[in-house]
């Protein structure tokens, strides 16, 4: 990488150092214990399939609800990094995103899903959208519904286990009546067997991550809703239909919202950081780990003792696939505003190192990480207020501690709740997700080039055949006048694949050209492509599929 972020800390932050504190005895001081497991609820088997908490007589708010109208029109700020192209509109409805949002995606086919809440007149919802070209296009793809209360917590994950690849949702269903429900919907991506799966009663917090690979778990850490104390408990499904196993108590009461953040890296490997007051006089960074893929927990360890006296919030944890792994967390010191720190980890969680933060320009929180489910890198993404900004990183999973210099990547203001950083499959590339101000969800993506949703249909004058191709397509146009034309391929990220033509003179009349499926000599990947041809300051693009 060519930049490194800023070394210029505040003496406070300095005064952060990385240790261990021996917690055998105090992390569950009352002994283990184990959480009842609550099997699986086929959804079919539900008076409502939408709603296990369905009280009959209530009214579904979502019926005869059709998905929202798209609203494709883009505003471009200044200061949005030049490799981060138009961002694209997921989800616009006068409801609005309520509180939060995710996004995984599908490692075998590169499709992206995303999971919201949303607030209607008579109940809540959170919709599942999906993305088949890299995230330009979302469509709707299924929901959960709450009739008699909100929703919130939205989670999503996508996980492979038992020969099926499953989209999973967590939701946290805040019944009127009284109580917080803390439940898992998932389905196969072909949207079948859908599954209803309870975690616990009265639930304040979760937060999910799932193993890569063709058999992996789902974990789950969350925060029981107590009056007095905050404990911090995990729980692991196979997808087997078991529901979730292993649902024990990690760490008893510490004594402040420890906001649990958990990961999985690989090998076994299953970590939760989160804020703890009770072992030090200040709020501190900790972490319980798994190396058996969370059938049981190693004694916790202290990341931080936060000797700078700062309110800890909002941690976030990421594994690479391999022995990189890091930590964020907001430190907001009343003398000099918000700092994002971040430590990193060499040996897959065993030890951390304080790295730095994050250039301050402004106040910085609510820190997202991911690591890549191919390559392993890691995506930050994190708030930057006054300005409604939302700023971009990405470290190299074999230099943990090498961060670029962070970039605003969004063009529509943000609101104040954290984006989501994630990656695309294909190439690597990362990406984020967030809540524009009024409440409208947007994606962008690393190399976004800007082929946004209203160019890829076909205009008259640019035409392919056959569409779809398998060995090589004709490419057709007609110009009105002779002049220089230029015509790119590029994949639905928006990266270049091959250029056809480049400023070629062409006559005017009809001409064709045509594309064998391939880059540099070599064949492109099966899937949907866009073809730009650029003539005398006018553009038109076609999508064609190989």
């Amino acid at each position: 990488m060519t930049y490194r972020l800023s070394a210029v800390l505040t003496a406070a932050v300095l005064a952060l150092t990385a240790g261990t504190a021996a917690a055998s005895s105090v992390d569950t001081p009352e002994g283990v214990v184990v959480q009842p497991n609550y099997g699986s609820i086929l959804a079919s088997s539900l008076v409502n399939p939408d709603d296990p908490t369905y009280i009959p007589g209530h009214q579904n708010p979502l019926e005869g609800v059709l998905p929202p109208a798209r609203d494709d029109e883009y505003s471009t700020l200044p200061w949005e990094g030049s490799d981060w192209g138009p961002d694209h509109l997921i989800y616009s409805s006068s409801a609005g995103v309520g509180q939060c949002q995710d996004f995984d995606v599908d490692a075998s086919t590169g499709y992206l899903y995303a999971a919201f809440d949303t607030f209607h007149s008579t109940g809540d919802s959170i919709w599942v959208y999906r993305s088949t070209d890299q995230g330009v296009t979302w469509s709707s793809w299924g929901v959960c519904t709450n009739t008699d209360g909100e929703l919130e917590n939205a989670k999503i994950r996508v996980v492979t286990a038992g020969g099926y690849t499953w989209v999973c949702v967590l939701c946290l269903y805040d019944e009127a009546s009284g109580g917080d429900t803390l439940w898992m919907r998932r389905w196969r991506t072909d949207g079948s067997n859908a599954t209803w799966e309870q975690v616990d009663d009265d639930v304040i917090f979760a937060d999910m991550d799932g193993d890569i690979g063709s058999s992996g778990y789902l974990y789950v850490t969350y925060v029981p809703k107590d009056a007095s104390y905050y404990d911090v408990y995990a729980a692991r499904n196979a997808l087997s239909g078991a529901g979730w196993v292993n649902n024990v108590s990690l760490f008893g009461d510490a004594d402040t919202h420890p906001y649990p953040a958990i990961a999985a890296g690989t090998g076994g490997v299953v970590s939760v950081a989160f804020i703890d007051t009770r072992l030090t006089t200040n709020d501190e960074v900790r972490i319980k780990r798994s190396t058996n893929y969370g059938s049981s927990w190693l004694d916790s360890q202290q990341v931080s003792n936060n000797s700078g006296g700062a309110s800890l919030d909002d941690p976030d944890i990421a594994h690479a696939r391999g022995t990189s792994a890091w930590i964020c967390v907001s430190f907001d010191f009343s003398s000099s505003g918000i700092n994002l720190g971040y430590y990193y980890s060499t040996n897959s969680g065993a030890a951390w190192t304080y790295g730095t933060t994050f250039p301050n320009v402004e106040d910085e929180y609510a820190g997202s990480m991911r690591a890549s489910k191919g390559s392993g890198h890691n995506t930050i993404a994190y708030n930057v207020d006054p300005g409604d900004i939302v700023n971009f990183a990405w470290s190299n999973v074999s230099d943990p501690s090498d961060f670029t210099d962070p970039v605003q990547i969004n063009d529509q203001a943000a609101v104040s709740w954290g984006p989501t950083a994630g990656w695309l499959t294909e190439g690597s590339f990362s990406a984020v997700e967030y809540t524009r101000t009024d409440y409208d969800l947007y994606f962008d993506s690393f190399n976004n080039t800007g082929i946004a949703d209203g160019d890829v249909s076909t205009v008259t004058g640019l035409g392919v055949s056959p569409n779809p191709f398998m060995d090589v397509a004709t490419i057709s146009f007609s110009l009105d006048n002779g002049g220089p034309v230029s015509i790119e391929i590029f994949d639905m990220s928006g990266r270049l694949v091959t250029t056809l033509a480049e400023g070629s003179s062409f006559a005017s009349g009809s001409h064709q050209v045509t594309w064998n499926g391939t880059a540099s000599g070599a064949p492109v990947p099966g899937g949907v492509y866009i073809c730009r041809m650029t003539s005398q300051g006018s553009t038109q693009s076609a999508r064609m599929v190989l």
